[in-house]
């Protein structure tokens, strides 16, 4: 899998929004666990699709990219998923 891009950061913002496009450390930590102990991956990016239209938009994007997408829930589990 390959790491994204700043050229392809920029296509993913332009699907979701600004305001729904996070690249900042804090949401980094928030969105790189869920409640397993001990266990963080970091994101490339977080973004929040609000449309089935912006999610099929994103999952193509990544697929033709080769990047890894993680679909996350409310981050309460206990199996590492987020």
């Amino acid at each position: 899998m390959n790491n994204i891009t700043l050229s392809l950061l920029e296509e993913i913002k332009s699907i979701v929004g600004a305001t729904y496009f996070f690249t900042d450390e804090e949401s980094f930590a928030k969105y790189g666990s869920d409640e397993t102990e001990k266990l963080h991956y970091a994101p490339q990016v977080v973004v929040k699709p609000r449309t089935a239209e912006e999610i099929s938009k994103l999952l193509i994007l990544c697929n033709q990219h080769l990047i890894h997408v993680t679909p996350r829930g409310a981050g309460t589990g206990l199996t590492g998923g987020a």
